[in-house]
This record gives structure tokens, sequence and C-alpha cells, in this order.
């Protein structure tokens, strides 16, 4: 049976496969030369696909793939960028505590969840300690004042400072401003809820 190669067509123009396949070699700690003498195929070969002066066929694309340890629709897939707003995916709201969450990262994201969280004067999530079912919990504080209970600790924030925990650790907050508001930015790794 004969085979032929075939330039890999069909993604958008704005679409780059040399500079991602340059990407994961530098990430890798490999050199040019070290990638060419694994794969079979020339330096200035993989000099000028990795500035897109080239395409490569679907069966370079493999051997590269191979070569490097990663799938090919790691390379092949676009990534989707999506805005999102203040206020446009609300996730919590609860008039009673004082409190809105506000998501800011797509809900398709799987590797993060970040939330705006608004605390209106005193507002609090009360006295029970809860865990959110992720690695790693940050939250910063864009203005006003949080605190943040633990089981054996309460850590206090002002504006322009962070606290960085293990996501599973129980804890609460509140606003202890009862004259303002507070603005916080969460971060949880990976993505909860998703």
């Amino acid at each position: 049976m004969n085979t032929r190669s075939i330039a890999v067509d069909g993604v958008s123009e704005s679409f780059s496969i040399g500079p991602r396949l340059k990407a994961v070699r530098i990430a890798q700690g490999l050199t040019m030369q070290q990638v060419a003498d694994a794969s079979g195929l020339s330096k200035g070969y993989l000099s000028r696909l990795e500035r897109d002066a080239v395409s490569p066929t679907v069966s370079t694309l493999m051997v590269l793939c191979h070569t490097l340890r990663i799938e090919a629709s790691e390379i092949l897939s676009e990534e989707v960028t999506e805005i999102v707003s203040k206020g446009q995916i609300v996730v919590g709201t609860s008039s009673k505590q004082g409190i809105n969450h506000s998501l800011l990262t797509p809900s398709t994201t799987k590797g993060v969840t970040v939330t705006h969280t608004e605390l209106e004067p005193g507002a609090s999530t009360g006295d029970d300690l809860y865990p959110m079912f992720c690695d790693t919990q940050t939250a910063y504080v864009l203005s006003g004042k949080v605190e943040i209970l633990f089981s054996n600790r309460k850590v206090k924030l002002v504006a322009g400072q962070a606290i960085t925990f293990a996501g599973r650790e129980p804890h609460s907050y509140r606003n202890p401003d009862e004259h303002h508001g507070a603005d916080v930015i969460w971060i949880l790794v990976p993505a909860v809820g998703r």
C-alpha cells in the first residue's frame, strides 16, 4: 500500500503549529539539535517549522509528537478564549448574608476557578467552617478588609494582601467593617464543581 505525506491543513489561518512545538521543546529543556537527532529531522527544517515558515506533514507531526512525548491533540487543538465580565455568571448570591459571588473563569475551564466576591458591610459566611474541594485556594483582597477564620487561627487581610492555603482546610470568612464593603478575588486550583 502506498502512503503519501500530506500537510496539516484544516485549521484557521491564525493557528500556528510551529510556535507550539517550540514552546513544548523549550518547556522540556531540549535544544533544537537534540530534537533533530531524536526525530531524524534536520535542525534547519525544525528551525523553519518553529518559525511557521513551513507546515509539517501529518507523518512529520506524528514523529515530532512522539519525540516530544505529547499527543498530537495538544498541538492541534485551538485554545478557546472567552471573555467573562464580573456579574455575567453569578455563582452564589445570598442577600441574607450580604455576599455575592461572580465567576470570572469560563465554565469550561478545568484547571482553575476564579471568582470575584463582594461583601457588604459586616457580611459573613457564618460560624460554620467548610472546606472547598480543591488543592489550593488563594484569597486576594481588592478593597476593604476581610477576616478568614480557620479552626485554629484568624487571619486579617486588607486591600492588596493575599493568603494561600490548602483548599480542603475548613474555613469561613467575613467583612469585619460595619461601614464599608469589601471585594475579594478567590482562586481555586483545580477548578471546583466542574
